[in-house]
């Protein structure tokens, strides 16, 4: 619970006119408005949206081509290998194109990089292996876009190939690949840039179904697939992908998939209450846990499984994986603290670590925690082989990662990526230079380093109705770009508070309001850090301490308002973010 700037969002609209036209109280108005949702078909679109209000395939660059040669693959039996990443959208991606393929009568295959061995996307080593096994077509899918060494040495050898990705288009341009399809493409006129690597692949494939004559309605069943890997890949969740996410989250609550089923009850989640967090904090963990500690192929063998004995030893795996990989995580984050600390040290605005003994496949996570604990763009660079070393950065908002990347391009081996999130090898021997230069006069703006809050409003406890927290439900899926709702209130006090759960790390508070109003509130995380900035500043503490030391205390809280359901009634719950201790 780390000191934030908090800002109110205001926003102007006709708020009564929305209200009148989609039968939404002023509070929902307002907050769809703060997500920059405008005008009537946006508006609907984010209520009620369809998959009949997808983009049309059509309009993907190089669709037609695309479609062409997998169609004469398919009716000649040409072989055609699939090539994918290791992550929870590389997989799902792989997953859509193979099962789409294969219903269509297709001699597919697929084949996944090795993180350790391979690195990131298609390369030469995996186009040899495809020449030896008598592939004509190569399909990949999330990646390629900028696999230019590997896409020319397959077309030497006579292969056809297909890149279809997400990723920005480096300075290089585009690989002469028989057909690249990416949303991201300056001639392209597909109506969503922002969608994943298996979003792409989706969309393909319904095109290539339009274009065989055959329903693609069929495709439907991959869509809790898709969702997982636009949740899991950190897709802003605002048009084509929320509703896809929406529709995908409602599939998966009754699918008969038998690895998917497996791996929902291997992780003890509750079918009726999926939701966005079991897709990011859940099952995606677990499958990219195979592609860090062993290989993503297990995770594709546990999608692709029609055994459901075996369906579930698979998932039994998967999970342990993802608990071996956790205690990973935690041995690199503690020396990448360390190594974060001396940086800011010396001024750092940007984080570029070497932490030689944090292992690979975790770099990523790592480097993500560092930067929510520091908040600062943070890049964490790990081993060394034959006098490089590979990295994995996440940014903040506001600052593109991706494009300070490429400012500097020739630092590096090889690198790629996006806003928030980039993957790069270099020479051991740059790193400093590499520290320098994202320090130097391109360097993150301290107004980007100082974390914001966003309050979407301020209400008094009155309004915080169980009506109102299930108006709220609405919002979702929340994630990228369509955050949860927060809300303040100030001049709280606090009646009671108690520590429970594990650990003991949940506070549950009974609070009021200034007018007298009660509501109960919930802290889930930093509930320690939170009791002891009241403990620091006031001299009390709030759970230990007599309701006559409790009284004085007045609080600004920042919340979000869950529905409690508790022995079968429904009440408002305050899920409390940040607190302001009034003097």
């Amino acid at each position: 619970m780390r000191n934030k700037k908090w800002v109110e969002v205001r926003k102007g609209a006709d708020y009564p006119a929305i209200c009148r036209q989609f039968d939404i109280s002023p509070v929902l108005a307002r907050l769809i408005r703060n997500r920059e949702i405008c005008g009537q078909t946006a508006i609907e679109k984010y209520l009620y949206g369809s998959l009949s209000m997808l983009a049309d395939p059509k309009n993907l660059p190089d669709i037609g081509e695309a479609a062409g040669l997998m169609a004469d693959a398919i009716d000649a039996g040409a072989p055609i290998r699939i090539i994918g990443d290791y992550d929870v959208d590389g997989v799902c991606a792989t997953y859509c194109l193979l099962e789409g393929l294969r219903h269509l009568g297709a001699h597919v295959d697929a084949d996944i990089p090795d993180r350790k061995r391979d690195g990131y996307g298609v390369n030469p080593r995996m186009i040899e292996q495809a020449v030896r096994d008598g592939v004509e077509v190569i399909l990949t899918c999330d990646n390629g876009i900028g696999a230019h060494e590997a896409v020319e040495a397959a077309v030497r050898q006579g292969l056809s190939v297909i890149v279809t990705d997400h990723h920005e288009i480096a300075a290089e341009g585009l690989p002469k690949a028989d057909a690249v399809i990416d949303p991201k493409r300056s001639d392209s006129v597909f109506g969503e840039r922002e969608i994943c690597g298996a979003a792409v692949a989706w969309q393909v494939m319904r095109y290539l179904y339009q274009f065989m004559g055959q329903p693609e309605d069929q495709l439907d069943e991959l869509l809790p697939f898709v969702a997982l890997a636009t949740v899991c890949d950190v897709v802003p969740l605002i048009g084509d992908s929320r509703i896809i996410v929406r529709e995908g989250l409602i599939r998966m609550k009754t699918t008969d998939h038998i690895g998917l089923s497996a791996l929902i009850e291997a992780c003890g989640i509750e079918r009726d209450k999926i939701s966005a967090y079991h897709l990011g904090f859940i099952l995606g963990p677990c499958i990219n846990a195979c592609g860090r500690m062993t290989s993503a192929k297990d995770a594709l063998s546990l999608l692709c499984e029609e055994d459901p004995d075996k369906a579930v030893k698979k998932a039994a795996l998967v999970r342990m994986l993802n608990e071996r990989r956790k205690q990973l995580t935690d041995n690199g984050l503690e020396l990448a603290i360390e190594a974060a600390e001396k940086a800011k040290e010396h001024g750092d605005k940007a984080l570029v670590l070497y932490v030689p003994s944090c292992d690979e496949s975790v770099a990523g996570i790592v480097a993500g925690r560092v930067k929510e604990h520091f908040y600062r763009p943070t890049i964490l660079l790990t081993g060394e082989q034959d006098g490089c070393v590979k990295g994995s950065g996440r940014s903040v908002k506001g600052y593109d990662l991706f494009q300070a990347l490429n400012t500097h391009a020739g630092l590096f081996e090889k690198f790629g990526g996006h806003e928030q999130a980039a993957g790069l090898t270099i020479r051991s021997d740059r790193i400093d230079e590499l520290r320098r230069a994202l320090n130097g006069e391109d360097a993150p703006a301290e107004e980007i380093l100082s974390e914001k809050l966003s309050i979407d409003m301020v209400l008094p406890f009155q309004m915080c109705t169980a009506e109102l927290a299930e108006e709220l439900l609405r919002l979702e899926p929340c994630g990228m770009n369509n955050r949860k709702a927060l809300f303040a209130t100030r001049h709280v006090g606090i009646r009671r508070a108690r520590l429970f759960g594990r650990d003991r790390q949940v506070l549950s508070l009974d609070m009021f309001d200034e007018t007298g109003q009660t509501l109960a509130g919930v802290v889930f995380s930093d509930a320690q850090e939170m009791i002891g900035r009241i403990r620091q500043e006031t001299g009390v503490d709030i759970v230990q301490d007599s309701t006559d030391l409790l009284s004085p205390i007045r609080l600004t809280i920042a919340y979000a308002l869950n529905v409690n359901d508790y022995a079968g009634e429904r009440s408002a719950q305050a899920v409390v973010r940040d607190v302001l201790i009034e003097g």
